[in-house]
């Protein structure tokens, strides 16, 4: 006890924090017992209250020998045994975490929320264990017990979406949602999208089309939803809804319409060449203009190569793809002295072509040499960009 005494007095603040982290531990697994049970625990504090403070300092060895203790002389101590199996389970222990779980389930006495905690590090133990169907029947078995139980939900969706269970998955995001706000619209919005198109390999276009449209209404921006309403309308030879939807995604979020390019020449037929020239040198679109500098290529159409690159050069000059293509175009004679001196001024003038250093740490830039990383403060963190 003397030993207990100094390491209390040593680490007051933590052992007040243990206390009422143990606390709420105790309130929230239903550990309602008898006074004279509850009272058994504490009979020994070395084992149960040191037991708990080792776990808190993650020191776990020492925490597995002190609750095994515990659960050896208090065999009513529920919210031990979980604690022991979800040590085991961090610890890569997976078969002593589910055999503890398991025997728990079999015991007569458990009330029904300690049955749904069990269930629920049951199914965490399959799932890490990656046993996907045993986790999701485990995850299931505690919905039916209780229909509220978030964790039980949350990692229901997860489950069904490795699976490629959308539809479920959806299903059960929705119920989430309506919870709690671990699920929020932009999930639900991606979810059905991914349900519109498990609906339309199984033939289904009309519901598909339903989840799609749904998936917009949600989260306006989800340019992917568009692109699914494009493809079924084009397949389905509704080429003017096709352009519609498009448009609107354009109009909206430009940014994004290179997620359209595949289909653009589909979308517009004759009219392919000079949409795709004006979201590239009107909408300044960077993916938008590479494809028309490919295009005007592919119809030596000198002129317009020349307008394109001026464009990248004036808002894009750190790019990559406009690097090689000058290079290109300079070795193939399809541009003069005049032209590559104009894009050359346009290039020098830029305030973004200059080699920053970055904190290999967490990517910070900077034009200074700095001792210190001012955003994830690591010392000497810095590297020359080319490196």
């Amino acid at each position: 006890m003397e030993e207990f005494r100094k390491i209390i007095f040593e680490n007051l603040f933590l052992f007040l924090l243990l206390i009422f982290v143990a606390g709420i531990l105790v309130g929230v697994m239903g550990f309602k017992r008898k006074k004279v049970k509850t009272k058994a625990i504490f009979e020994k504090p070395s084992d149960y209250i040191l037991g708990m403070y080792s776990l808190f300092m993650g020191e776990m060895d020492d925490a597995v020998k002190r609750l095994s203790a515990v659960v050896e002389k208090v065999p009513h101590a529920i919210e031990v045994y979980l604690a022991l199996g979800n040590i085991y389970r961090n610890r890569g222990q997976l078969e002593k975490a589910i055999k503890i779980h398991k025997d728990l389930l079999l015991r007569s006495d458990l009330t029904t929320e300690a049955r749904i905690l069990a269930l629920d590090a049951l199914g965490t133990d399959y799932r890490v264990g990656g046993f996907l169907d045993r986790s999701l029947n485990t995850f299931k078995e505690a919905l039916a017990l209780d229909p509220k139980d978030t964790y039980a939900l949350t990692q229901l969706v997860k489950l069904c979406e490795d699976r490629n269970e959308w539809d479920t998955a959806y299903e059960y995001a929705k119920q989430l949602f309506k919870r709690s706000k671990l699920v929020d619209a932009k999930t639900l919005s991606y979810q059905l999208v991914k349900k519109g198109e498990f609906l339309e390999e199984e033939g289904k276009s009309f519901k598909a089309y339903i989840c799609y449209k749904k998936a917009l209404r949600i989260l306006p921006e989800n340019t992917l939803a568009s692109l699914s309403l494009v493809k079924l309308n084009l397949k389905e030879g509704r080429r003017e809804k096709a352009r519609s939807v498009f448009e609107k995604s354009l109009e909206r979020f430009p940014q994004k319409s290179y997620i359209f390019f595949e289909y653009l020449k589909e979308i517009y037929k004759d009219e392919y060449l000079s949409k795709l020239r004006e979201i590239a040198l009107i909408r300044h679109q960077k993916r938008a203009l590479l494809l028309y500098l490919e295009e005007m290529k592919k119809e030596n159409n000198i002129e317009e190569i020349k307008l394109t690159l001026l464009d990248l050069a004036k808002n894009f000059p750190k790019s990559r793809n406009l690097q090689m293509a000058l290079f290109q175009f300079a070795k193939e004679e399809k541009l003069n002295f005049e032209d590559i001196k104009n894009i050359a001024n346009i290039l020098s003038s830029s305030k973004e072509l200059k080699d920053p250093f970055i904190c290999i740490y967490c990517g910070y830039k900077t034009m200074d040499v700095l001792p210190r990383c001012p955003n994830c403060k690591e010392w000497n963190s810095f590297s020359d960009s080319e490196s």
